[in-house]
This record gives structure tokens, C-alpha cells and sequence, in this order.
């Protein structure tokens, strides 16, 4: 019988934290921006790399996490991109130097740099367009919500 009872308290724990981590907006911002920058990050470093057994495995891991990003408002999208353009910004770092310069913000190939631009540009743009929709939508709504 308690066994019963010790398996409802789990279930009850299991069922709190299980909408605490799908009614924390804040947490499913970061965690889109995690996931969209770990999956871009590592398309890249395979693309221009090579596949590996641990690019199999992290990709893996990526297929499990893949519902939990969702993109229900301007706020979480913009997290979402800006995590793929911090991927790749990453992956351009990460194959030009690898991990033995890591606070080297320029890319010394001049191809791989042209790359990364000519992936990273137009995300960046995407966010800036919704970055400002984003403002606009909340200085309408304040305007609005006083009057």
C-alpha cells in the first residue's frame, strides 16, 4: 500500500515539473536558443568536417529533444533564430580555429568567412525583421492598454 502511495507523490512531482517546464516561457526561450544553435552548430562542423560517431550521437540526442522546441509567438521564434545564427557564427569560429584560440572573434580563411556571411546574413535580417515587429506589436498594445 505505501508503495502505491510513494508512486502517486512521484507521479504527482513527474506531473509538476512536467508543466513547470511547459508553462515557464523564459526556460523555452533558452532552450529553443540551445537547441537551434547546437543542431546548426553541428550540420556545420559535419558539413565542412566529416561525420562522426559523435555527430551521430549528438544528432540522436537532437531527434529525442526535437519536440520540445515549439514556436508559438514572436518571442520564442527570434530565440529560435538567433540560436541557428549563433551556430553558425560558432561553427565558423569553431572549424577556422578550433578550441585553441576560443576568444577569437575573426574567421582567417577567407572562404569558410565568406561562407559563414553568406549563411549567417539573411538569418540575421529574419531576426531583425522580427525584432522590430516584436517592439512594434508591444508599443501599439501599451498604447492601447492606456487609453
Amino acid at each position: 500500500m505505501s508503495t502505491q502511495h510513494s508512486g502517486v507523490n512521484n507521479n504527482y512531482f513527474s506531473l509538476k515539473l512536467y508543466n513547470y517546464f511547459w508553462e515557464n516561457k523564459k526556460l523555452m526561450i533558452v532552450l529553443n536558443c540551445l537547441l537551434a544553435f547546437t543542431f546548426s552548430h553541428e550540420i556545420l562542423l559535419c558539413l565542412f568536417n566529416g561525420f562522426s560517431i559523435r555527430s551521430i550521437i549528438i544528432f540522436l540526442i537532437l531527434i529525442f529533444l526535437q519536440p520540445i522546441i515549439r514556436i508559438r509567438s514572436d518571442d520564442e521564434l527570434i530565440s529560435l533564430l538567433s540560436g541557428v545564427y549563433l551556430g553558425i557564427k560558432g561553427a565558423g569560429l569553431t572549424i577556422d580555429k578550433g578550441w585553441s584560440q576560443p576568444f577569437s572573434g575573426e574567421i582567417s580563411d577567407q572562404l569558410l568567412r565568406n561562407w559563414i556571411m553568406f549563411l549567417s546574413s539573411p538569418i540575421l535580417g529574419i531576426i531583425l525583421f522580427f525584432v522590430f515587429r516584436y517592439i512594434i506589436e508591444l508599443v501599439v498594445t501599451a498604447s492601447q492598454n492606456k487609453n
